[in-house]
C-alpha cells in the first residue's frame, strides 16, 4: 500500500550497522520503492561517533560524546563500553542539516542528556549559547526557559515510551517535546528506529512490545533455555551491554558498607596511647572495595609539656572483581588475607570468604577485618611511657606481647547473581 516503508541495513565485520536505507512505497508495482532516507554511521568501538548523510555527499548530520557508562560509573576505571555505552552518552551536536551555504553552523544545535539510575534516557536539554555563568553570577540561571527541555520520556519496564501524555490522547510524540523523535538513543540508551519500532543493541534487535529479542541467544541454549529472553525478565534491575549477557545484579543495595570505628584509650604511670581501627566497604554491581585503617599515637608524661614521641599506622586496600561467564559469576583476583603492618607493632588485615550456591549461578562474598596494636615497645632509656605490658594490661596476648586488637570483625555479606544470557567468550 502507498506510504508502507521497508528498510535496508548494511553492518561491517564486527555487526556493527554502519548503513540505514529507507524506502517508501508510493504507487502499485515493485518499481515504486523510492529511496526517502540513507544514514550511515562511524563507530569507535560499540561507540557511535557520527551519523552521515547518505543522500547529501555524506554530510555530518550529528556528533556523539561520550563518558563513563553504567560500568565506569560503578568502579571500572575509564569503562565507557563496559556496560555497552549505557547511560554514558554525553551530548549530541546536531547540524540540523544544513552543512553548506553561506552560513551552515548558524542552525547547529547541542543537547545533552539526563538518564534515570538504569542508564536509560530520560530528558535532553539544549545547551546551545548557555550563558557564562561565571562572569554574569547566580542570577544567570533567570536565562533558562522551559523551552529548554527538547525532550522528555517515561518508559514502562521493558521500555516501552508511554509518556509524557498530558493531553491522554495516547500519542506521547505530541508532548514531548520537538527533539523527542529526531533522537534516536532512548531507552538503555541504544538506538531506536521508529519505522520497526525496534531498539538496535548491537548483536540483536529487541521488541519492547513483545519484552523480547527478535532473535535468537548466539550461544544457544549455553547463555539458557529461553533464546529470546531479555535480561532474565529483570528490566528494572538489569541491563544488557550489547544483545549478548547482562551484567550481574548485586543482590543487595549497591551502598557504602557498614562503618566500624573503635577507639581505645590505654594508659599508666608514665604515659598513655589511644588507637582507633575501622574499615569500610562499596559494593557495586560488578564487585566491591575494602579498606580497613589502623592508627596509633603514643605519648609521655614525665616531660612537661606533654610529648607524643611515638606514633604508627597501617592501611590495607583491596577490590574485588565480579563478572559473569555463560551464566555464573567469577571473580578477580583470587582473594585471601590482605595484611600490612607499618611494623611489628601495627597490623591491619582483610579476609574474605567466599562460597557458590544454586548450582554455581551464585556468589556470596563475606567481609571480615582486623586491626591490631601491639603494647610492648620500650624506649631505649629503659621508659616506655607506661605502655609496657608489665605496667597496664590492656588487652589479649599475641604472641607473648600484650595488646589490643579486633579480630574478624563481620562487615557486611553480599551476593551476586548472573541468571540471563552471557557472553559469548569463544
Amino acid at each position: 500500500m502507498e506510504g508502507f516503508q521497508k528498510l535496508s541495513f548494511g553492518y561491517d565485520y564486527r555487526g556493527r550497522r554502519v548503513r540505514k536505507t529507507v524506502y517508501t512505497y508510493n504507487g502499485t508495482s515493485e518499481t515504486s520503492w523510492v529511496q526517502t532516507g540513507d544514514t550511515k554511521y562511524v563507530w569507535a568501538g560499540w561507540l557511535l561517533l557520527l551519523e552521515l548523510d547518505g543522500t547529501d555527499s555524506d554530510a555530518v548530520l550529528r556528533k556523539y560524546t561520550w563518558g563513563l557508562d553504567l560500568a565506569g560509573q560503578g568502579r571500572q576505571v575509564n569503562s565507557l563500553e563496559s556496560a555497552g555505552g549505557i547511560g554514558g552518552l554525553l551530548a549530541v551536536y546536531d547540524t540540523n542539516g544544513t552543512t553548506s551555504g553561506q552560513n551552515p553552523t548558524e542552525d547547529d544545535k547541542t543537547y545533552v542528556y539526563l538518564y534515570d539510575a538504569n542508564g536509560n534516557v530520560g530528558q535532553l536539554v539544549d545547551w546551545t549559547d548557555i550563558p557564562d555563568w561565571g562572569t554574569k553570577g547566580l542570577n544567570s540561571a533567570q536565562d533558562w526557559h522551559a523551552d529548554r527541555l527538547v525532550a522528555r520520556y517515561e518508559y514502562d519496564p521493558y521500555g516501552n515510551v508511554v509518556g509524557p501524555d498530558t493531553d491522554s490522547d495516547g500519542d506521547w510524540t505530541d508532548d514531548a517535546g520537538p527533539y523527542a523523535t529526531v533522537n534516536a538513543f532512548r531507552f538503555s540508551t541504544k538506538q531506536w528506529d521508529d519505522e520497526t519500532g525496534l531498539g538496535y543493541w548491537g548483536y540483536r534487535y529487541y521488541s519492547p512490545t513483545l519484552g523480547r529479542w527478535m532473535s535468537r541467544d548466539p550461544i544457544a541454549e549455553q547463555g539458557g533455555l529461553n533464546l529470546y529472553a531479555y535480561v532474565g525478565n529483570s528490566p528494572t534491575s538489569r541491563v544488557d551491554p550489547l544483545g549478548q549477557w547482562c551484567l550481574p545484579e548485586l543482590s543487595t543495595s549497591v551502598s557504602l558498607g557498614e562503618h566500624r570505628d573503635y577507639d581505645q584509650k590505654f594508659g599508666g604511670k608514665w604515659g598513655s596511647a589511644k588507637w582507633r581501627f575501622w574499615s569500610t566497604v562499596q559494593a557495586f554491581d560488578t564487585g566491591l572495595a575494602v579498606s580497613t585503617h589502623v592508627h596509633v599515637g603514643w605519648w609521655r608524661w614525665w616531660t612537661f609539656p606533654f610529648v607524643a614521641y611515638k606514633s604508627y599506622q597501617a592501611d590495607a586496600e583491596y577490590e574485588l572483581n565480579i563478572k559473569c561467564d555463560n551464566g555464573k559469576p567469577s571473580y578477580e583476583p583470587e582473594p585471601g588475607s590482605y595484611s600490612q603492618a607499618s611494623n611489628i607493632y601495627v597490623t591491619t588485615s582483610i579476609r574474605l570468604e567466599i562460597s557458590y550456591a544454586d548450582h554455581g549461578s551464585k556468589l556470596t562474598v563475606r567481609v571480615l577485618t582486623s586491626g591490631y596494636v601491639d603494647a610492648s615497645e620500650t624506649t631505649s632509656s629503659g621508659v616506655d611511657g607506661g605502655i609496657n605490658a608489665g605496667k597496664v594490661s590492656i588487652g589479649s596476648s599475641v604472641s607473648g606481647r600484650a595488646g589490643l586488637g579486633y579480630g574478624d570483625v563481620e562487615m557486611e555479606t553480599y551476593t551476586w547473581t548472573c541468571p540471563c544470557p552471557q557472553k559469548d567468550d569463544r
